[in-house]
């Protein structure tokens, strides 16, 4: 009975040194960068993961026979869960730091139950320091590592798009597309940027353009030349939908690769581009330098989007983007340009749908 007692007045005394969110220490802070929007997501969840650690675990209950070791256990088991669920469990530098984090807890739990099973006075405040030191260590250190990795994450995901976004291979090359019978043309501002005489080659004539406007958020430009083209591609009354299936043509690595248009089919794979982009869609269409401003068309020939940037394969697989026709229609409006809208119903077959994609766009390169 005195042993039972013993064991029920330690518990009692015990209990306080866990209630976790006495350790809080400062939370990680957001980045004022629209870039980093990513990066601020990370943030969220690492910070209700460390709320719900703190404020949502039930161990003081669970504390049997085996006192300190139980509850370490226990807090171990709810780490781990609210841990995978809540950040998610991609990183093994972050589970290393909470193991280690576990076992030091474990180990000195262990020690005072041994201490006080075989009935050896033991001074709290020294175990109660030790909690603290402990936990704060393990909270800062979980920061510093994760605030490495996701920044170093973000810096190469920015990286990656920039650099598709820069100058194509031959640095001045990329495709451009027809919008009307009129010579206008549309491309990506990337690819006629800082040029003084932009040209193209149409059926294996050099023709000389004029920059008409250039759009450096949108990421767009319209040009115009002196020819009527045998097609030109219409825009799609449409909105775009997720698993719609699309083609693109373009130059990709230019004339390196050959003169001769190339054209690939895939599907839309989201509504939206990198960091939320409302003016771009996802593709699963490869993009690759030369492909810039080439035309994205639906089964009907439609404008659906105007390719823009593919991320680097070093760093993720399948994430290409394009600039959906909606904000391309807007910008040539505010150009005094009215885009053509096609209302046809029924899909061309591929013979149709290439000899247009052929008519219409071109190989645009700065002299």
């Amino acid at each position: 009975m005195k042993k039972l007692l013993g064991i029920l007045l330690l518990v009692l005394v015990l209990i306080p040194t866990h209630s976790l969110s006495r350790y809080s220490t400062s939370k990680l802070e957001k980045i004022q960068d629209k870039k980093f929007e990513w990066y601020n997501e990370q943030v969220d969840k690492l910070n209700k993961f460390f709320d719900v650690f703190y404020n949502e675990h039930d161990c003081d209950n669970s504390m049997g026979a085996g006192l300190l070791v139980d509850f370490e256990n226990c807090l171990y088991r709810h780490l781990k869960m609210s841990f995978m669920e809540i950040v998610g469990n991609y990183h093994k530098q972050l589970l290393r730091i909470n193991h280690k984090y576990y076992l030091q807890r474990l180990k000195r739990a262990e020690r005072e139950s041994r201490l006080h099973i075989a009935r050896i006075k033991t001074d709290r405040k020294v175990y109660t320091n030790f909690i603290v030191r402990n936990f704060k260590y393990w909270e800062k250190e979980l920061e510093i590592a994760f605030e490495d990795i996701y920044l170093a994450e973000q810096a190469k995901l920015n990286e990656a798009l920039e650099s598709e976004k820069g100058i194509d291979v031959g640095e001045t090359s990329g495709t451009a597309f027809f919008i009307n019978n009129e010579g206008y043309l549309l491309t990506n501002n990337h690819v006629v940027e800082g040029c003084k005489l932009q040209k193209i080659n149409y059926f294996n004539k050099e023709h000389d353009t004029e920059i008409i406007a250039t759009d450096k958020i949108l990421d767009l430009a319209l040009l115009k030349v002196k020819l009527k083209p045998k097609s030109y591609l219409s825009f799609s009354k449409n909105e775009p939908k997720k698993l719609q299936i699309i083609y693109i043509a373009g130059y990709p690595l230019g004339k390196y690769l050959s003169d001769d248009l190339k054209i690939d089919d895939g599907k839309i794979n989201a509504l939206k581009g990198f960091e939320d982009n409302s003016n771009e869609i996802q593709v699963s269409v490869p993009i690759n330098p030369g492909n810039s401003g080439g035309p994205i068309v639906n089964e009907k020939g439609q404008l659906i989007a105007i390719a823009v940037s593919g991320m680097s394969k070093e760093v993720t697989e399948s994430l290409n983007f394009g600039i959906k026709s909606s904000a391309a229609a807007n910008f040539l409006k505010l150009n005094k340009i009215s885009p053509g809208i096609s209302y046809m119903n029924f899909s061309m077959n591929n013979d149709k749908l290439v000899k247009l994609l052929e008519e219409s766009t071109v190989y645009t390169f700065c002299n």
